[in-house]
């Protein structure tokens, strides 16, 4: 018992990289799949993230769009899904809202706005720094095409 909890023990079946190093039996490719295999798996569990924190923002705003026809508005006044949610046949304008990933953990929520505020349409930038992307807002999906071809073709030259 170590601290009222029981101690699971057993034998190593392999030596640890710091051993097998000592032993000069360590194989350096090993220890670039095991990193391979490490970052492919940050890489898909970002990308879950990523696609999970877009469904809830498509959620909110299927369920702001069905309370505006309903007429009840269950969200409140004061919801920032509120404002800029159009959309004919009860579906919001989805493709209003651009996507952008990799991005700098040092950049700054100005930069983006001076970006993307120079085309017509903006409404908003959500940066989310810590995870390395942003969400980007325009008043249609027009403006929203228009400013994501030309930055598309910016970034090309």
């Amino acid at each position: 018992m170590f601290y009222g909890k029981p101690l699971r023990l057993s034998f190593s079946k392999k030596d640890s990289d710091f051993i097998a190093k000592l032993k000069g039996s360590f194989d350096s490719s090993l220890l670039k799949k095991r990193k391979a295999v490490q970052q492919d798996g940050e890489r898909l569990r970002d990308l879950k993230m990523k696609r999970k924190l877009i469904d809830k923002v498509m959620r909110l705003r299927m369920q702001q769009e069905q309370s505006k026809i309903s007429g009840d508005n269950k969200l409140g006044a004061n919801s920032q899904f509120q404002r800029g949610v159009g959309g004919g046949m009860g579906m919001p304008e989805v493709y209003k809202i651009l996507f952008i990933e990799k991005i700098s953990k040092t950049t700054k929520q100005e930069t983006l706005e001076d970006m993307f505020g120079a085309y017509n349409g903006f409404v908003e930038v959500r940066l989310i720094a810590e995870k390395g992307f942003a969400f980007v807002e325009y008043l249609s999906d027009d403006y929203a095409a228009y400013a994501l071809q030309d930055v598309k073709t910016a970034n090309s030259l």
